[in-house]
């Protein structure tokens, strides 16, 4: 979230598909992949 609130959307989006690999049933990931869809990188 710091990144996108510096406007460092690459960034933001590489750390939060590092978040969702490595956690992928946790409650931050699920959120982590709404963040990555309003940022245009989740299916």
């Amino acid at each position: 979230m710091a990144y996108e609130i510096k406007n460092n959307k690459e960034e933001a989006i590489k750390t939060y598909k590092k978040i969702v690999d490595r956690f992928p049933s946790s409650s931050q990931a699920q959120n982590i992949k709404k963040s990555l869809a309003r940022l245009g990188e989740y299916n």
